[in-house]
């Protein structure tokens, strides 16, 4: 769903890089490249793929994941 770098003792410019990095990662296709958005399988596993992607690993998408969090009772906002 979203990429995930950890560091330490790093400069606080590369964890801005990475920050941006990560802000990014979810709207970017994992496997293309292409722009695209997470979604949650069936099975609850976190997807950030395009429709074309999506299609290909043939995963039976239960929700957007802004969809999933928005019905969930008590959540107001998404994370990141």
């Amino acid at each position: 769903g979203m990429l995930c770098i950890y560091v330490s003792g790093a400069p606080d410019e590369i964890h801005d890089m990475i920050r941006d990095a990560q802000q990014k990662s979810v709207h970017i296709c994992e496997r293309c490249g292409l722009p695209a958005e997470r979604v949650i399988s069936k099975s609850r596993w976190i997807y950030t793929l395009c429709p074309d992607c999506l299609k290909a690993r043939d995963i039976e998408v239960d929700a957007t994941l802004d969809e999933y969090y928005h019905r969930k009772k008590g959540v107001r906002e998404l994370p990141m």
